[in-house]
């Protein structure tokens, strides 16, 4: 993976934690992570991630990805990373989802199912070429398999 895709996934990570209200607080957050970023190119990375400031009467504002931002930007990521052709197969036992892939590429497929914040999904766990997937309870089969569509072209074709 690139340093800047390592980058964005990083500012995309802490985003989603921590409520970060200025720049140079996220700039902080970015060198602790092993990234050294100047304003301009943090600037540029913030919109690249369509990255919005929350303001509120209540609450001190903050930087967030808004929902839509986040499947754009995992489209992108896919693209990018050409990671629907190393999933082999996709199969169901009871509230777990388990996905085949290529040797070497659950650990990538697993970081864009868990940026995508679906609340069907409880929490993944990833081997080499196996992941799991265990769903909440209410989540059906279907509902999964439309979620993983979104992030993955033709997954649904690699039902087992």
């Amino acid at each position: 993976m690139k340093i800047k895709s390592k980058r964005l996934f990083a500012i995309r990570k802490i985003l989603a934690t921590e409520k970060i209200s200025s720049q140079e607080d996220l700039s902080i957050k970015l060198k602790r992570s092993g990234f050294k970023v100047t304003q301009s190119t943090l600037s540029r990375d913030l919109k690249e991630l369509n990255v919005v400031k929350h303001n509120s009467k209540n609450e001190t504002p903050y930087y967030y990805i808004p929902e839509s931002a986040v499947e754009q930007n995992i489209k992108e990521e896919q693209k990018q990373h050409g990671l629907s052709a190393a999933i082999k197969s996709v199969a169901f036992s009871g509230n777990i989802a388990v996905i085949k892939t290529l040797s070497g590429y659950a650990n990538a497929v697993t970081v864009i199912i868990d940026d995508s914040h679906s609340e069907n999904i409880l929490g993944t766990i990833a081997g080499d070429d196996t992941i799991f997937i265990v769903m909440h309870e209410y989540a059906s089969h279907k509902d999964i398999l439309d979620h993983l569509s979104k992030l993955f072209k033709n997954i649904g074709k690699l039902l087992k």
